[in-house]
């Protein structure tokens, strides 16, 4: 997202504005927590860590993203969403990024009870803040098997159909449209493998390493 023509105003980002704007005036907060955090803020965190987890019915997943670990983010900046009374409602740590001026996080944690739109403020009331800090983008991160328009042959048809129809991967879609409201420049990034064969093993192989705990 280019944070230098990122904008809230017109009809297209009304949804969004209003989303923010009853979070804020709801009495919710945004926080920047600078390092190094105390144990007693980490433990609030984890407690919100845990409740995500348990709401999304998923375990920590490893290689293509981090996992709560309270000694990283003791050393991280994070970036947290509260009540007036200091109760953390959700949070992301910020990591570092190889482009100058490009802001980079990791981790989305947010509580069950968190208003709808929490997660929505907290992104924009990110973008305002460091954008007057002078960075000039921020990495929103990919979508898997999403972009697809125009299916050019059967792999490729076969993962947009996958994408589209498949319930379990209904959660890219879902990912997907929760960075569109930000109005990102999307950036294809490419596989290269040997035979259609390598592709169709390459999701179990992906799955099997994404879960730490089962390896």
């Amino acid at each position: 997202v280019n944070l230098e023509t990122f904008t809230m105003d017109g009809a297209a980002m009304k949804p969004l504005r209003n989303a923010v704007n009853k979070i804020g005036k709801s009495g919710y907060v945004f926080k920047v927590n600078e390092p190094p955090q105390s144990d007693g803020f980490l433990q609030q965190l984890a407690f919100v860590s845990n409740d995500w987890l348990t709401e999304t019915g998923k375990g920590e997943l490893g290689f293509s993203q981090g996992t709560f670990d309270e000694n990283e983010l003791k050393n991280q900046t994070i970036l947290t969403v509260e009540t007036l009374e200091r109760r953390v409602l959700a949070f992301l740590n910020l990591i570092p990024s190889g482009i100058t001026g490009e802001l980079n996080f990791d981790l989305i944690r947010k509580t069950t009870n968190a208003p709808g739109g929490t997660i929505d403020f907290m992104f924009v009331s990110m973008m305002s803040h460091y954008k007057e800090m002078g960075f000039k983008t921020i990495n929103m991160g990919m979508v898997p098997l999403s972009g697809i328009e125009a299916p050019q042959n059967l792999p490729e048809q076969a993962i947009k159909l996958a994408y589209e129809k498949i319930g379990p991967l209904g959660h890219y879609k879902n990912l997907r449209f929760f960075k569109e409201k930000f109005n990102p420049t999307w950036i294809k990034c490419y596989l290269a493998y040997d035979t259609d064969m390598d592709l169709v093993h390459l999701a179990a192989v992906l799955n099997k390493i994404m879960k730490p705990d089962e390896v």
